[in-house]
């Protein structure tokens, strides 16, 4: 982030994108900025796909489905490729029965009875509510992003000329090698066990490990990292910066003694009790600029220059993820209060019930005095007025990974009560406000502000608040404030949606009604960093050590330095 001109070239230069609706999981709508931000930093890898060799396989069955099955009705093609999905997901477990291929619950049950039987059955859907299976729920997507698949009119999916079929056609060099793809047994809706046993290690998700395989897996390391000039876009080179600056910052962990490790039940500086790659890869680098050692201690992280742009922009999904943490705990919080309420609470009270006890001790927890005003609590901070961008700046260095008063510290806070919930809510927004305010010169959030218009993100909220400074502004009518913004939001996705899934409460003339729970558990959407670490692994740039250390294998060296020197 140092250098302004190699920012300048790789600052995106984005289109509007609509997002699709999620149903009832987004109470907020605050989905739509984090997936905008995910989606564009690693196009084509979403939370659902970890496994790289699914980008071949699945290009190589709609290839195979047209060169074999020369389908002319849309089932036949359905059916088709439902055989060829279930043979690879019995392949994968038979060759590695610790693997959990997509629909690992319903395939362990049919190969229990196929070898049973003599005879493996591989006509079953391994996701039961899509026609075609993983591909249908998760890949298929994907592909289209990554431009390894198109539908013509016919409405059968084909994977595209050129790239698309040069990879196919690498995955069948191999498979073509199996009893299955020489005794056409595609066509056949069971499989001897024996041609089955023989056939496996070809089909297996794992066979990308294979020396035989590495033609195969650098076609995938050209899709992934965006060298192939016919592939070549702004998307593809912000995902080879994302992925090369997770091999940077493991191996930065590598070099400091503390590498990142799978197995070890290591506390990685949790977010009530959350623990996990995120938490060790993500939000110390990305947000607080710092690697997470062990305990109380950490080390100062600085990207490369080349990874400027796509640094800041993860910034900005941390940042999103606080900020969404504390809008939705204050609709928790609120219907928390409902339900002590029978179920029912007039509007008009909804913040009197919200700064009772413990609301106010857990802000005097906080900060060390009394504060009976929003206007007190900044003064913990010696802040006494709306930040400046030098003063945001300051406070994004001081209130650091280890600082006692950070978002991690305050989610940590205690949250059994309406109340303490709510004041939990608020000591965050005032954090995220003191860091965030005024930052104008900030790459990623000038980023996001050009291609968010019109959603809720801390960029046009946290201005909000600024009447938080008013000496005569009370909590009573600041969380009245806070709570009318969260309702009338909560209405305007409802309405924007259509549907009752996505109602948490309904108006009643003056009261409120609570309609269902919302458990937090959907509160930290996916940075998708554990799905593109798995396809690290898979294309051989990580390695895991016996005692479950990570580490960056020769070709991940070798691929993180041309990145780094852009040599690519």
């Amino acid at each position: 982030m140092k250098n302004e001109s190699v920012l300048q070239e790789y600052q995106p230069q984005w289109s509007a994108k609509v997002m699709a609706d999620k149903g009832g999981l987004d109470p907020l709508g605050l989905d739509r900025v984090s997936e905008f931000i995910a989606d564009t930093l690693l196009t084509g890898i979403i939370t659902q796909t970890d496994r790289a060799r699914y980008y071949s396989f699945y290009s190589w069955a709609l290839w195979h489905i047209q060169k074999e099955d020369h389908p002319k009705r849309y089932q036949d093609f359905v059916d088709g490729f439902r055989r060829r999905e279930a043979f690879m997901a019995l392949a994968s477990l038979e060759d590695n029965p610790g693997r959990s291929p997509i629909g690992v619950t319903v395939t362990k049950q049919f190969l229990i009875q196929g070898k049973a039987d003599k005879e493996i059955n591989c006509d079953f859907r391994v996701l039961p509510s899509n026609a075609l299976g993983g591909y249908g729920q998760y890949y298929a997507g994907s592909l289209y992003n990554l431009g390894l698949r198109h539908r013509p009119e016919d409405g059968i999916d084909r994977v595209t000329p050129g790239f698309g079929e040069e990879l196919a056609n690498l995955y069948h060099r191999i498979a073509q090698k199996s009893s299955y793809v020489k005794k056409c047994l595609s066509r056949k809706r069971r499989v001897l066990i024996e041609d089955f046993k023989k056939s496996a290690p070809f089909f297996s998700l794992d066979a990308l490990l294979l020396p035989e395989a590495g033609l195969e897996r650098k076609k995938l390391i050209e899709l992934f990292f965006g060298f192939d000039q016919r592939l070549a876009s702004e998307a593809s080179t912000l995902r080879r910066l994302s992925l090369a600056q997770m091999l940077y910052i493991i191996d930065q962990y590598d070099k400091n003694g503390f590498p990142v490790n799978t197995e070890k039940n290591r506390k990685m500086y949790p977010v009530r009790n959350k623990k996990g790659l995120d938490w060790c890869i993500v939000y110390p680098p990305y947000y607080y600029g710092e690697l997470w050692l062990k305990d109380n201690k950490s080390t100062d992280y600085a990207p490369p220059e080349q990874f400027g742009i796509c640094h800041a922009m993860w910034q900005q999904f941390c940042l999103h993820q606080f900020f969404t943490e504390s809008l939705e705990c204050i609709l928790s919080a609120v219907l928390m209060a409902i339900e002590e309420k029978g179920g029912s609470l007039d509007v008009a009270i909804v913040s009197d019930e919200l700064i009772k006890p413990p609301f106010l001790s857990v802000i005097k927890s906080f900060a060390g005095k009394k504060c009976d005003k929003p206007a007190d609590l900044f003064k913990t901070f010696r802040i006494d007025c709306v930040p400046n961008e030098s003063v945001s700046t300051k406070m994004q260095r001081e209130i650091s990974l280890l600082h006692p008063k950070n978002e991690i510290a305050i989610l940590n806070l205690g949250t059994s009560q309406p109340s303490s919930l709510a004041a939990m809510a608020v000591l965050l927004l005032m954090v995220l406000y003191l860091k965030w305010r005024r930052v104008e010169k900030n790459v990623g959030m000038n980023c996001v502000a050009g291609n968010v218009a019109g959603k809720l993100w801390a960029g046009n909220f946290l201005p909000l608040i600024d009447d938080w400074f008013d000496p005569t502004l009370s909590w009573k009518d600041g969380l009245a404030k806070l709570t009318d913004f969260i309702l009338e939001q909560h209405d305007r996705v409802k309405y924007l949606k259509g549907s009752w899934e996505s109602s948490w409460i309904e108006r009643n003339e003056r009261n409120l009604l609570k309609e269902q729970d919302y458990d937090g558990k959907w509160k930290w959407r996916s940075s998708r960093h554990r799905n593109a670490v798995s396809i690290l692994q898979d294309l051989q740039f990580l390695s895991i050590k016996n005692n479950g250390d990570m580490v960056l294998t020769r070709d991940g060296k070798a691929i993180l330095k041309d990145v780094v020197n852009d040599k690519l």
